[in-house]
């Protein structure tokens, strides 16, 4: 380094003052603002959530979701064990992977308190749900 580098270096704190920028928020200038608020009408809202939000959009979200979960699955060649319930329609075949519904009868069956287990399931539902996961991956 030269020594009148090292001289700019040593100024460099001084440079800030001649911004005037940087001396008005040095003085901590508060400003209240407000922000403009209307009442909205309660039925309008009824009416959206009425709209968007009753048990037919939200099953057709579900079968939506279930049918591009299982195209994707599908076109990325993903090898996959689809444990379903009951609540899937009967007009949907996943096209991919292993279906099994044994699973989810197993976990209702031995199902027991978070208290006295880590996930919700005995240990003899866990050791049959882990046999059923070894042999659905076998069969992949």
């Amino acid at each position: 380094m030269n020594d009148h580098e090292i001289d700019d270096w040593n100024s460099r704190q001084h440079f800030l003052d001649y911004v005037d920028a940087f001396k008005q928020n040095k003085k901590d200038i508060v400003t209240n603002f407000s922000v403009p608020t209307e009442s909205v009408d309660v039925s309008i809202i009824k009416d959206f959530m009425k709209l968007h939000f009753n048990k037919d959009v939200n099953r057709s979200r579900f079968h939506g979701a279930l049918s591009l979960i299982g195209d994707y699955v599908y076109a990325k060649k993903i090898p996959a064990i689809h444990v379903i319930h009951d609540h899937i329609p009967g007009w949907f075949n996943f096209k991919s992977g292993v279906v099994d519904t044994d699973i989810w009868n197993i976990e209702k069956e031995f199902s027991e308190s978070f208290n006295k287990s880590v996930n919700g399931i005995s240990e003899e539902g866990n050791s049959l749900i882990f046999n059923k996961i070894i042999s659905l991956i076998q069969r992949i």
